[in-house]
């Protein structure tokens, strides 16, 4: 009886690594190449590479995926803690943008693809670091 007790607490012990908390509607892979997000009464994975930007809308965020777009229950603060900070960047309060799939940079604008994306006062100076990092 004790080898079931060890090898279930062992199963959920590893299942719980899969699991970030406070975060209902996403479970993370391993190594982090994509995650899997609830939407409706499906899962559906998602892949970082495959991110343009996420847009928060309250209670609720909208992961922008080359034509289509993916809306969840969370917050952009929650997306943003579980997105690479070497991949993905806040630039406005209510986005994040995955840095290699800028188009342009124009004033306080970010554009990706037909999106014109703002680029926020209080995240202006933590992009800008980034940007001039990558520029030649």
């Amino acid at each position: 009886m004790g080898n079931y007790k060890d090898a279930a607490a062992k199963k959920l012990i590893h299942l719980n690594q899969f699991v970030q908390p406070g975060a209902q509607n996403f479970v993370m892979s391993k190594p982090d190449k994509y995650f899997f997000v609830k939407v409706d009464y499906s899962t559906v994975k998602v892949s970082f590479d495959e991110i343009k930007f996420v847009e928060g809308l309250k209670d609720y965020i909208k992961i922008h995926i080359n034509d289509k777009f993916i809306i969840t229950k969370s917050t952009i603060k929650n997306m943003e803690s579980k997105l690479p900070s070497e991949q993905f960047t806040r630039v406005h309060k209510s986005y994040i943008i995955s840095i290699d799939k800028i188009d342009k940079i124009e004033y306080n604008h970010i554009f990706i693809g037909q999106n014109k994306i703002p680029i926020g006062m209080q995240f202006k100076d933590s992009f800008y670091e980034k940007i001039n990092y990558l520029r030649l």
